[in-house]
């Protein structure tokens, strides 16, 4: 790999990381309302969440990251890139509830955020750079 792919692959993670920091934190203060103020179940808080901070990261990421317009469709594949990481979670989840892991359903769901966010970059990065490539 050249270093001017290098260096445009490191924009594009730090892009990606601010948009994810964002996006982390208002995934965190949903958690706090759901679980912590409202007491929703943590599975069903986790899918309220999911769908509501991809929409956030998805509207950020089409004007900050990748310049592309908003369209439904481009909505769909968003959502589809993220589909893998939500599973991830959700079993992650799903094995601590299991394993009876000593933890309050809040810092369960914490656990879930630095894997989705590995998966997610490697997945979505792919499929935004393609998909806003095809609308230039």
């Amino acid at each position: 790999m050249r270093f001017s792919e290098r260096n445009r692959l490191g924009t594009r993670l730090l892009k990606f990381a601010t948009v994810g920091g964002l996006t982390t934190v208002f995934g965190v203060l949903l958690y706090a309302l759901f679980l912590a103020v409202l007491g929703v179940n943590l599975f069903v808080a986790y899918i309220i969440v999911f769908f509501a901070s991809v929409t956030f990261s998805y509207l950020l990421n089409t004007h900050y990251n990748y310049r592309a317009p908003v369209s439904w469709s481009l909505y769909r594949r968003f959502i589809g890139s993220y589909a893998i990481g939500f599973a991830v979670g959700f079993c992650l989840i799903a094995g601590c509830k299991m394993l009876a892991v000593p933890l309050p359903d809040f810092w369960i769901a914490m656990l879930t955020i630095p894997v989705r966010f590995l998966v997610t970059f490697l997945l979505a990065d792919r499929a935004m750079a393609v998909i806003a490539d095809s609308h230039r």
